[in-house]
């Protein structure tokens, strides 16, 4: 007679707990209407034809319904957008592999993912200084840089000189900015780099975050599947 599997062993009283937190949110967010595709954006590229440089680009700054996708945002804020909640991601799928050891291996490569998404630059900025006379009307502070690629990619494309990636700033930072100076939390400091920024800037935040929301899904979703499909082999959280 041949011993079968160990069955999984019993989950703590907090992880049942911060699962099922977390499930109820993760059910909702996958059912938004912006979570049922992959992020589109917009975008335009302006080159000097003398160099072939970059000299100018711009996002298509037209967000998605503030009501929905705020909304989805504040769903997510919880898993995403904070380090020190029980069901953040970070936090949830850290437990999980704590207290059933062979799960571990199968949620490191989603911790790793998360990780690179964290750290990824989906739009750069870069301050190139005073506008060129072809392009009056624009605002110093062009756009310069654009980088769509998957997460699990290595860094962006080699891009033409003068543009460093290195000194541009990320579109994190201004998601950052947008959610704790103007949207979750009045940090005085954020909400009066928002406050002083023009129009244009501002819909710049806003679109910087509505892409760090729309991109972050996907890691709500998967998370999700793992812990329905981990429930049918027998683990009780």
């Amino acid at each position: 007679m041949t011993q079968g599997p160990a069955a999984p062993q019993p989950s703590s009283d907090k992880l049942k707990t911060d699962v099922a937190n977390f499930m109820e949110r993760a059910d909702e967010i996958v059912e938004h209407p912006l979570a049922q595709g992959d992020p589109q954006f917009e975008v335009l590229l302006r080159f000097d034809p003398e160099t072939a440089l970059v000299t100018h680009g711009s996002l298509e700054l037209k967000n998605a319904d503030k009501q929905s996708w705020l909304y989805l945002a504040l769903l997510m804020r919880p898993v995403v957008f904070t380090q020190d909640d029980p069901t953040s991601y970070a936090n949830l799928t850290g437990a999980i592999a704590r207290e059933h050891e062979p799960l571990r291996d199968v949620l490191k490569s989603g911790r790793k993912a998360f990780v690179a998404w964290q750290k990824h630059m989906f739009v750069g900025q870069q301050d190139l200084g005073s506008v060129p006379e072809h392009l009056q009307g624009q605002e110093p502070g062009s756009l310069v840089y654009f980088s769509l690629e998957e997460i699990d990619e290595v860094g962006p494309e080699p891009l033409p000189a003068p543009i460093d990636v290195e000194k541009m700033v990320p579109d994190s930072v201004y998601a950052n900015i947008y959610f704790n100076g103007h949207v979750w939390h009045s940090d005085t400091e954020k909400a009066a780099r928002y406050q002083t920024a023009t129009p244009l800037m501002k819909a710049y935040y806003a679109k910087c975050a509505e892409i760090r929301t729309i991109t972050a899904v996907r890691f709500v979703r998967d998370l999700r599947r793992f812990i329905i499909e981990t429930r049918v082999l027998g683990f009780d959280y």
